[in-house]
């Protein structure tokens, strides 16, 4: 088996007075706000043109750390934990230098092994980490000792912990968006009540941190985000596409594989959908899909200024992910840093990626072609905006 590195640069791009910045009115973190979208408005910029320092670090990629989807990503105390739910089925740990350090946990049903991990959360105060699976969770110490395991009667895939309770994500056809336990995970409250069977479980990353106190919260097929603290839920920030709004009503009329098929075709003319969001202490993003392309927008909330492009108009001469209808999509943030992740076999070609490699570190061509051909590991920028 061919052995290819898994890559993680570090971007820090500039925002003070760059030009492709549009003025706008900036926000505030106290009431819900109104995110007003500007559907078919793009600005054109080269991205080197916000970029102030730019450093890449190499994960040491072994037979131990053969990564091949994350499905949740953490940078804490200068390590990164990578959860790998359909490769290694564990989680990952790597030094700041890209080190592999450790997996914690394992695919299984003995001790201190949960099958298909789905999230995980780490106790700095416990200093200890808790990986979810099926119905159960698995607590570690940090450095990946299994110390205990819990068990809970209904289906999650994501959760946070807020002072001392538990906050699950309920799952796609549930009459609520989340599910309040208490710390031995015994359902107290059923939150966020909804339509029965209507089609809003959780969000590619449904949990993000708002502050020291709270989270924000996003369903799937809901444009409205919202703020947990440990005793009050409410509508935070919602994200107006106007007359371009998803039509969540006419969508759940679709038979359920027309439905999938529409989520894996990307296809639904005129009408914009949020597939993801993320914010920082600086910044708010947000990706959708519209007319089958990628879109990004992001928000200084500061100044109000704001990037809208796609990937005809930004002109990508950093990690040169020049596939026509497709931007590098963020998965996370890590403080005021936003985390991209491409993957090799969507590059339009070898020597596209030569160039992003061969930035920063230098690779023959039979091994890009190879990495192209036969990986699908992916390939992950944390740029601050």
């Amino acid at each position: 088996m061919k052995i290819h590195p898994l890559l993680i640069a570090l971007l820090i791009v500039y925002s003070g007075n760059c030009q492709p910045f549009i003025d706008k009115n900036s926000i505030d973190n106290k009431t819900l706000q109104h995110i007003k979208i500007p559907v078919n408005e793009y600005e054109e910029f080269t991205l080197s043109d916000a970029v102030y320092e730019s450093k890449a670090i190499v994960l040491e990629f072994t037979k131990q750390s053969m990564i091949r989807f994350i499905l949740q990503f953490k940078i804490v105390d200068q390590h990164i934990y990578l959860l790998d739910s359909f490769g290694m089925k564990t989680l990952l740990v790597f030094d700041m230098d890209g080190n592999y350090i450790r997996s914690i946990g394992s695919s299984g049903r003995g001790p201190g092994q949960i099958p298909y991990p789905k999230d995980f959360i780490i106790d700095k105060e416990k200093q200890e980490i808790s990986v979810m699976g099926n119905m159960q969770f698995n607590r570690f110490s940090m450095d990946g000792q299994f110390k205990d395991g819990m068990k809970f009667d209904f289906s999650s895939r994501q959760f946070v912990r807020i002072g001392n309770h538990y906050f699950f994500s309920a799952p796609t056809m549930e009459d609520c968006l989340l599910y309040k336990t208490d710390e031995k995970l015994n359902k107290q409250d059923a939150l966020l009540q909804k339509r029965p069977k209507s089609f809003q479980g959780d969000a590619f990353v449904a949990f993000t941190q708002k502050n020291d106190s709270e989270f924000f919260f996003r369903a799937n097929t809901n444009d409205t985000i919202y703020a947990i603290s440990e005793n009050a839920i409410y509508p935070s920030r919602f994200i107006d596409f106007g007359k371009n709004k998803f039509n969540y009503d006419e969508y759940m009329k679709l038979s359920p594989g027309k439905r999938m098929n529409v989520f894996m075709k990307d296809d639904y003319p005129g009408q914009c959908f949020m597939n993801r969001f993320f914010e920082t202490s600086d910044y708010l993003y947000v990706g959708y899909i519209f007319n089958k392309s990628q879109k990004a927008y992001i928000l200084n909330k500061n100044t109000g200024n704001y990037l809208h492009y796609d990937s005809e108009t930004i002109n990508d001469d950093i990690s040169y992910f020049n596939t026509p209808g497709k931007i590098p999509k963020v998965i996370g943030t890590y403080n005021d840093y936003f985390v991209f992740a491409m993957f090799p076999h969507e590059y339009s070609s070898a020597q596209d990626l030569g160039k992003f490699l061969n930035s920063f570190s230098k690779f023959k061509k039979s091994e890009i072609e190879t990495m192209m051909l036969e990986t699908s590991n992916p390939i992950h920028l944390i740029g601050e905006i």
